[in-house]
């Protein structure tokens, strides 16, 4: 039997009278459909109500909500489609599908600019001065709507295409504001732009030439290419065709040879695309239309701004104020600079707070490390062995520059050595040949001076002992290090000086700080720091490479960058720079269990397809990304970071290594196993 509620719809139809359906209000209120809020905030949205009217919000990535009075956080900066869809209990729709956006704050971005390096002495200053700016607010800014690798081989006449699938936008909506399109992005190598008819084709067909075909582009390089035969990638450059850009590519091929990266103008304008489908399926349209030459598109996105479905001119989000709290060691301010004198040694960090026209706040440190000049500088003594018995040898006093140096610039701070401590104090008669000082007598004092050109941590004087052995110097666990020198706290005794806690002095111990580096190697050759031992300390905390567990500082242990697993760290190079992975700071891929950068990834290896994110705290990535080590994408999805837990589930997988993108201000990448 037909419900009374059927029949009023019935009869309310048969008579033209509409049904009130859509969005009745929302909080805090959409000004020209827009609501803008801060990261973090909640609105509530409510529909208009009616006879047995269901509901659905549509809230994209974070879900839907089958009620009339939805409420809804939203932690990631961005604009945001909210779609509300109205039917009856039939499922039938009642009236369209209504919309509206909203745009969460960016944090701004900023830049800090000091009189040098990070790392000061106790009692010097230094000016920090500080510039912001808050990037475009981007619509459908997502992981899942960039293209990866299309080939483009010598085609002669041929098209290719690689396609993104919009699925972002309103129900429907077409573009209505070709200004807000902000551009076409491409990451691209190709041996001859003359070649190239590149299309950006919207979903119901209609196209618009980037490059067209013919061109003056001639020979000009797009990226890097590979110039020969062969289908080797060649290096990939960003080019972006936008709206704001004056000169086309082909006008930019008079006067280079390679296309530098950055925006181009299209030869089509942009406003041909008005009207078009946003949804659906787009594509980059490329022909090779000569024989020879090839190329890659590695990568490919569309840069949507806010109101590209809707006649409403955006105005994006502007600083509206911004100063750096109030603390005893700021001696000076200006507009957007300050002097600073540290009072304490150790990490002192300074807060800077922004405030954009949305009311949105936000508050940034800039630290800096403060050495003590008296204890935080440090040189090893020099041995020699007097195989001749002549009271004199040779010593390389360079090897302690380094060390002397630590973390301070090296561009700006010089360290010349004397014999006396006068001579040091007043500057005067330097040591001249400082890599084959012969000693004159044993013990000998020499006295290392630090200055910098910007008189940070200057005037320090550091003291070393060369020494003469009547025996050749032992080496009791053949790792290149004298046992003298593995003395690590200088009280004479080799036994309890232990790196890596594993009950073997560092004398004994091959590996003195258990990274699976043997230290023979981290010191990057053999025999005796007094004659060919440098001071390496690739991630520059001071801590030499061989008595540090993690040598580049990437969060992951030494031990744990063997990505083959065969118990050998050194033989590992991910990205085929020719450096070891626990060398390289960027490359992070770690086989274990991950927990940093505000978020824990396990397991790790993994036995089936599926892993969890757990969020350790609100500074999550907001997508992540799983490819091969070809570069295929297996996966891409956006995080919904208001949730701690996040279970992702991986397709079928074979046996092997994959790599896990996870992308914030930039690109953080690591290793997942899949066993």
């Amino acid at each position: 039997m037909k419900t009374l509620f059927t029949y009023l719809f019935i009869l309310s139809s048969i008579l033209g009278i509409s049904q009130n359906s859509g969005i009745e209000s929302t909080l805090p209120a959409a000004v020209n459909n827009i609501i803008e809020i801060c990261p973090g905030d909640t609105i509530d949205f409510t529909a208009i109500d009616g006879l047995n009217y269901m509901f659905e919000w549509d809230f994209g990535n974070l879900g839907n909500q089958n009620i009339r009075v939805a409420n809804q956080q939203f932690n990631n900066s961005g604009a945001f489609f909210v779609q509300l869809r109205t039917t009856d209990q039939n499922s039938n729709p009642v009236g369209a599908t209504d919309y509206v956006t909203v745009v969460v704050s960016p944090e701004p971005v900023l830049d800090y600019t000091a009189t040098d390096t990070p790392v000061l002495c106790l009692g010097d200053s230094m000016d920090i001065t500080t510039t912001s700016q808050i990037d475009t607010v981007l619509t459908c800014d997502d992981a899942a709507f960039v293209a990866g690798t299309t080939f483009l081989p010598d085609g002669n006449g041929v098209s290719y295409q690689t396609v993104i699938i919009i699925d972002c936008f309103p129900d429907g909506a077409t573009l209505v504001n070709p200004a807000n399109f902000l551009g076409v992005c491409m990451n691209i190598e190709h041996s001859y732009l003359g070649d190239l008819r590149i299309e950006l084709v919207a979903p119901n067909g209609t196209a618009i030439d980037l490059i067209p075909y013919p061109n003056s582009g001639g020979g000009t390089f797009l990226g890097e290419p590979v110039d020969d035969v062969t289908t080797t990638p060649g290096i990939g450059y960003d080019y972006c065709f936008t709206t704001q850009a004056t000169t086309t590519m082909t006008t930019a091929a008079i006067t280079n040879t390679t296309i530098p990266a950055g925006d181009y103008a299209s030869e089509t304008p942009f406003n041909n695309l008005t009207g078009v489908p946003l949804n659906g399926v787009w594509r980059l349209r490329i022909t090779d239309n000569l024989s020879i030459d090839n190329g890659y598109i590695f990568s490919w996105f569309m840069k949507f701004g806010v109101g590209l479905e809707s006649s409403v001119n955006y105005t994006n989000p502007a600083i509206i104020s911004e100063s750096w709290f109030s603390s005893p060691d700021i001696t000076s301010t200006g507009t957007n600079q300050i002097s600073i004198t540290p009072t304490q040694t150790g990490l002192n960090c300074y807060d800077f707070t922004t405030t954009d026209n949305n009311g949105c706040t936000y508050t940034e440190q800039y630290c800096i490390e403060v050495l003590d000049p008296q204890t935080d500088f440090e040189a090893v003594d020099l041995y020699r062995y007097d195989s001749d018995g002549n009271g004199t040898e040779n010593f390389n006093l360079d090897f302690n520059t380094s060390r002397i140096i630590g973390g301070l610039n090296p561009i700006t701070t010089s360290v010349l050595y004397y014999t006396t401590l006068a001579d040091a104090q007043s500057q005067t008669n330097p040591i001249g040949s400082t890599s084959a000082f012969a000693n004159m007598t044993n013990p000998q004092t020499i006295y290392a001076r630090v200055d910098n050109t910007n008189m940070l941590c200057s005037n320090i004087i550091v003291d070393f002992d060369l020494l003469l052995t009547t025996q050749p110097l032992t080496d009791t666990d053949n790792d290149g290090i004298p046992d003298l020198s593995e003395d690590l706290n200088g009280n004479g005794n080799l036994n309890d000086d232990d790196t890596d806690g594993d009950g073997i002095p560092n004398y004994q111990d091959g590996d003195d700080d258990g990274d699976g580096v043997p230290t023979a190697i981290e010191i990057s050759a053999t025999g005796y720091r007094i004659e060919n031992v440098p001071f390496l300390d690739t991630d520059g905390d001071g801590i030499e490479n061989y008595l540090d567990d993690d040598d580049d500082g990437d969060g992951v242990l030494t031990i744990n960058e063997d990505y083959n697993n065969n118990g050998d760290p050194t033989d590992d190079d991910t990205d085929g720079s020719g450096i070891p992975d626990f060398l390289e700071v960027n490359v992070t891929l770690s086989i274990t269990n991950i927990e940093k950068d505000g978020f824990s990834i396990y397991p790790n290896p993994l036995n089936g397809n599926n892993f969890s994110i757990n969020f350790l705290d609100q500074n999550g990535p907001r997508y992540i990304e799983v490819l091969n080590l070809n570069g295929r994408l297996i996966l891409s999805k956006e995080l919904d970071t208001s949730s701690n837990s996040i279970n992702i589930e991986l397709p079928e997988l074979s046996t092997g290594m994959y790599l896990v993108r996870l992308n914030r201000n930039s690109s953080l990448t690591y290793k997942l196993i899949k066993r």
